[in-house]
């Protein structure tokens, strides 16, 4: 068989285990909730997650009504059981304190009435979050609707510490007020080129090692 593909092209990367929002923007779900949770048993944390594995929409995959996401801090990953060296392979600006660290407060300017202490989540003084359940649905009800069915609590190891909801407003800006999806990098090996090429008329090519470990 003939190889007619460039020599420098990049290699597929293996979509079926990568979530979906890493390389969309599920742009056909309008809605969102954000679920801010805290690890408060290690073990049964585990086994709720491994149940909602089959549930995690994969990027080979564009569901129709809902999606589900679920993302960890470094503290999570550590809460849940993630060993020292391991932990240790991650970005330093994950192992360092993220944004509420103070090296990141000074690059992002967030002093005074934007500080760290003052946060309402995710800061020093705020109850600490270790995973982010992400749903996205096609509308207020089915978000709120799945969000129901699959929001853990104590007895699978888990506690709520906020839920944040939001959607795309009728101009196709999203809650902060930018225009969605116009800046949407493509991963290299993805195969997203063509569809992003023809969204916007530009795509912007980024290595897969800055979004994707291993």
């Amino acid at each position: 068989m003939v190889n007619d593909a460039p020599a420098n092209a990049p290699q597929p990367i293996e979509l079926d285990d990568i979530q979906g929002l890493v390389v969309s923007s599920f742009a056909h779900l309008q809605c969102v909730a954000y679920s801010l949770l805290r690890v408060v048993d290690g073990p049964r944390a585990c086994a709720w997650l491994a149940e909602q594995l089959p549930l995690i929409t994969p990027a080979t995959e564009k569901k129709e009504g809902w999606c589900l996401n679920i993302a960890f801090t470094l503290e999570g990953l550590a809460a849940l059981g993630v060993d020292n060296e391991s932990l240790a392979t991650f970005p330093l600006a994950m192992q360092n304190g993220g944004m509420a660290s103070e090296r990141r407060s000074r690059i992002l300017g967030d002093r005074d009435h934007n500080a760290p202490t003052v946060w309402e989540w995710g800061g020093p003084d705020t109850p600490p979050v270790h995973v982010l359940v992400m749903i996205f649905g096609e509308d207020d009800a089915t978000r709120d609707r799945q969000l129901v069915a699959f929001l853990p609590d104590a007895k699978d190891g888990l506690e709520e510490v906020l839920t944040l909801k939001a959607g795309r407003q009728p101009d196709s800006r999203e809650h902060f007020g930018f225009a969605d999806g116009v800046g949407q990098p493509v991963i290299a090996g993805s195969g997203r080129e063509s569809t992003q090429q023809k969204r916007t008329g530009h795509h912007t090519s980024i290595a897969a090692g800055e979004f994707i470990l291993g």
